[in-house]
């Protein structure tokens, strides 16, 4: 009896946990603090070399590119959003990886005037499975404009 009593409370509990994957260890339980973010913004736009993958991807290619008459900083530094009942909540990362991948913080590269870069994001080095669903990649990069410096861009993909 006691046997089939802890089945049934176990059962009841994954199905439970697996009816609300907005708690799951993957995202954030609240919403990304901005929902409405495009590809582009003041001069910046971000496009994807792929935006459907069969599985989880192990990196994915962005180019930005820079239309304006002045130069914008960067870095390495982007998130993961993921979709859920018409939301973006924030992947987690977890904090090693900002031991592990150093050049995940705090390094600053400039994108000229008129120009482009393609940068690679490797999922394997932050230990990243996506499982099946949408989601985006969001960047920030510091451009002098006359309401602020900070640009949020995003770029949708989905995992099969």
């Amino acid at each position: 009896m006691k046997s089939t009593h802890n089945i049934l409370i176990s059962t009841l509990f994954i199905i439970l946990s697996s009816c609300n994957p907005q708690n799951s260890a993957l995202t954030y339980e609240e919403p990304a603090p901005i929902q409405e973010l495009g590809s582009s913004k003041k001069g910046i736009k971000i496009t994807l070399a792929d935006t459907s993958y069969s599985s989880s991807p192990s990196s994915i290619f962005a180019t930005i590119k820079n239309t304006n008459r002045y130069a914008c900083a960067y870095g390495h530094f982007f998130y993961i959003e993921k979709k859920h009942n018409g939301q973006w909540f924030g992947v987690i990362f977890k904090e090693s990886v900002f031991y592990i991948y150093t050049g995940f913080s705090d390094i600053g590269f400039i994108l000229n005037e008129n120009s482009s870069v393609t940068q690679v994001y490797w999922l394997t080095h932050l230990n990243l499975e996506l499982p099946q669903g949408e989601y985006r990649i969001v960047k920030t990069l510091s451009c002098p404009t006359t309401n602020g410096t900070e640009i949020m861009i995003s770029a949708e993909f989905d995992v099969q």
